[in-house]
């Protein structure tokens, strides 16, 4: 076995293993071998290839997998949202970019630029009293999974990804490196499969009306994951801020910790200090009533 192969083998162990991890609470084999045989057909060579790739199909292979993990999956895999995970989320959003991203100069502007619409509609939200109306609830609930994919993505080792296009192993990669990254870019194709359900597209032999079907169904249990009745005070929405933020400014100030670990925890830590939003947000219907237009 090859070197790049050998990476490909342990990239492909950690796609498996978030994907066991993620679905652990509701393993359903059905659902998980119907995923796994999916996977293969991105084996099969395109209509009009004319090279055929043996490692950028294995990568097809993963994307598709995961993709269909992300839908069979759905109900135990997608989020629970307040308005607690959002404002933490976006304090630790900007230390990722400032860490990863952020070099002076146009691109970097234009990007902040972009963060800060959302974030500051998540402070609205942080101190004010409202209940959202549906299309709040699902604008909040896509910029929950854009801040998880952004997050990821500023600390994922790309040059892993490398060895799928070019069929060689990158310089300095080795097993461990290849496992976290698989677990990664599992975690952001879910994430980001679940976006592209928020984007009311029609099938190629879909019609107009079988598509909204479909959207509203994906959007209803979205918006029935967002909880607006676990809302934070004024004083709780200012210590959030001040301790998270005054967390990631001394990390960059005196480099306690990594910054992948510092962002990794950043994730964690609002999941685990917050248990409350887990019983606030159980399963339950979206209801489109609200009076936040």
């Amino acid at each position: 076995m090859t070197g790049a192969y050998r990476l490909i083998m342990f990239f492909g162990l950690g796609v498996a293993a978030q994907a066991v991890m993620l679905i652990r609470g509701s393993w359903e084999w059905k659902g998980f071998l119907y995923s796994l045989g999916i996977a293969f057909f991105g084996l099969l060579p395109g209509k009009n290839e004319h090279h055929y790739s043996l490692t950028f199909h294995l990568l097809l292979c993963f994307v598709t997998f995961a993709c269909f993990i992300a839908i069979n999956f759905r109900t135990a895999l997608l989020p629970r949202v307040s308005e607690k995970i959002l404002l933490a989320y976006c304090v630790t959003l900007w230390y990722a970019f400032l860490s990863f991203l952020y070099s002076p100069g146009w691109l970097s502007y234009l990007i902040a630029g972009l963060l800060l619409v959302p974030t500051a509609a998540t402070l609205v939200l942080s101190f004010t009293e409202s209940r959202l109306s549906f299309k709040l609830k699902l604008f909040f609930y896509a910029w929950y999974l854009i801040m998880v994919v952004l997050m990821v993505g500023f600390q994922f080792a790309f040059t892993y990804l490398t060895v799928f296009f070019s069929g060689k192993e990158p310089a300095g990669g080795t097993p461990l490196g290849a496992v976290l990254s698989g677990m990664g870019f599992f975690y952001m194709v879910v994430n980001l499969t679940y976006i592209y359900h928020m984007l009311p597209l029609r099938g190629k032999h879909e019609s107009e009306e079988e598509c909204m079907r479909r959207w509203h169904g994906w959007t209803d249990l979205m918006t029935g994951r967002y909880s607006d009745s676990a809302q934070l005070t004024h004083m709780q929405a200012l210590l959030t801020i001040l301790a998270l933020g005054g967390m990631f400014a001394a990390n960059i100030r005196y480099g306690f910790i990594s910054a992948p670990n510092a962002v990794n925890l950043g994730i964690l830590v609002p999941l685990l200090l917050m248990p409350g939003d887990t019983a606030a947000l159980a399963d339950r219907p979206a209801g489109r009533a609200g009076t936040a237009q």
